[in-house]
């Protein structure tokens, strides 16, 4: 049977029901598998384009947040089910954008970091940062008028004490979008919540240093492949004692989420 015969057959419910045995040896062993599908339905009531989109990229989407255990919808919302549509293509693909939430959940569910601190930053707000051997970072938000957005930071606390630290500035944040298939779409995360995807940018470039495991790893590798184009793999410093990693050229250039 064809994915486009699937389509027309089989209502987008009913389909997603009979992959429930699947996608419960997919996720982790506290996330039930009928409150993943609650809300992978919800995410379709909410994008309502989601129902018409190919139904093997749909799953391959919907598996893979399943086996990194994120939630695709809800007020902590993790990741993304996003439609869009491929050149030469009658019918929309679904791709699994995660969000800076998810990387977070990614990074604590490693073990290798106890607390993870991200903020975006504007014109008017107080921000120090300093680079070298006792690199430093201080942010204080503006009480309001904060003006347009310069910058992205984000910290991890380790589980020995250490601290990883990784900003990025409005040029890299431009760039990661660059970066992005399909940022400009409607349904983007980049249109529909700029300042998360921000956060995201420093998020993900932190998520690189921090341990992980290896199966999500392997996941998260598979994911960002479909999401990004021709970017190379971010870099971050880490302080408190441990050697600072000096960015290529190359890193200064491209400024990946």
């Amino acid at each position: 049977m064809t994915t486009e015969t699937t389509n027309a057959i089989v209502p987008l419910p009913q389909f997603l029901e009979q992959q429930l045995p699947e996608l419960s040896k997919l996720l982790p062993h506290n996330f039930p598998a009928e409150k993943f599908l609650r809300q992978v339905l919800t995410a379709t009531r909410v994008t309502p384009r989601l129902a018409v989109c190919d139904r093997r990229s749909l799953m391959l989407a919907v598996s893979n947040c399943a086996a990194l255990g994120l939630e695709p919808v809800g007020a902590m919302q993790q990741a993304h089910l996003v439609p869009f549509n491929r050149r030469n293509q009658q019918q929309p693909e679904c791709q699994l954008i995660i969000g800076y939430r998810g990387y977070v959940a990614l990074m604590l569910a490693g073990g290798a970091c106890v607390a993870v601190n991200a903020d975006c930053v504007h014109q008017n707000d107080l921000f120090e940062y300093e680079r070298g051997t006792e690199e430093f970072l201080r942010h204080v938000r503006a009480p309001r008028m904060r003006g347009p957005l310069t910058h992205a930071w984000a910290v991890a606390t380790m589980r020995g004490g250490g601290k990883t630290v990784c900003v990025v500035d409005r040029e890299q944040i431009d760039a990661a979008r660059a970066y992005s298939r399909n940022a400009n779409e409607a349904e983007s995360p980049w249109v529909r919540n700029f300042p998360e995807m921000c956060l995201k940018t420093a998020v993900r470039r932190l998520a690189k240093l921090v341990p992980m495991s290896p199966a999500s790893n392997e996941i998260l590798e598979r994911v960002e492949r479909n999401e990004f184009v021709g970017e190379q793999p971010p870099r971050g410093r880490v302080i408190d004692g441990a050697p600072a990693e000096s960015p290529s050229a190359a890193d200064e250039a491209e400024g990946s989420a």
